[in-house]
């Protein structure tokens, strides 16, 4: 139960990878260029451990987010200088959440944009006005078990293996607005939650 535990705030860090905006944008980049940017894919992951990382060591160890040991070590200051970007970042990707949501609904079942945005905003303050972070981890687990689902896409597509392996080696190094637009998109994913990580 320890264990479980101490893994709940770092897969709660771990599923903000898998938020609308990043889905969207592995799956046009997909789209265009198969399995060529898998590496760079790759490549990131690192990157995006060593901020889910960190924000689990802030969260465990010191018990406070960014903003609040930049406020304690540099001042009020610098805490603001760092809090108010986080803030319109956090609150852009909130809107967009809320965006590819609408879509996806809009797409797959004709539900009104403004009724799955509406429903889905409400569900979203009223999950903040519990005031326990126990009960938003534990509905955040469990919708984050429906990304096995992934999984299960992988395989009813049944991709070429051969494909991949040979996709994974072919970068697409091309400096066309298509091109730069996609790289652009795939970075930014992974630097922005690097940011909210924080």
């Amino acid at each position: 139960m320890r264990l479980l535990m101490t893994m709940g705030p770092g897969l709660m860090v771990c599923f903000a990878d898998t938020d609308g905006s990043c889905l969207i944008t592995a799956a046009d980049s997909g789209s265009e260029w198969r399995y060529k940017l898998l590496l760079l894919q790759i490549i990131l992951v690192p990157i995006l451990y060593c901020a889910q990382e960190l924000t689990v060591r802030l969260a465990l160890v010191r018990g406070k987010g960014l903003c609040a040991l930049i406020r304690q070590e540099a001042g009020p200051r610098w805490a603001w200088i760092v809090a108010v970007p986080l803030l319109l970042d956090c609150v852009l990707a909130l809107i967009s959440e809320l965006n590819v949501v609408g879509q996806t609904l809009l797409a797959c079942w004709g539900c009104p944009l403004w009724v799955s945005c509406t429903l889905f905003a409400l569900a979203l303050m009223l999950l903040a006005l519990t005031g326990s972070y126990a009960v938003a981890e534990k509905v955040g687990l469990a919708m984050g078990i429906l990304q096995v689902f992934f999984f299960a896409t992988i395989f009813m597509n049944r991709p070429s293996g051969s494909e991949i392996w040979s996709d994974l080696w072919t970068f697409p190094l091309s400096l066309s607005c298509r091109a730069t637009s996609t790289y652009s998109g795939v970075l930014s994913e992974a630097l922005h939650l690097c940011y909210i990580g924080s």
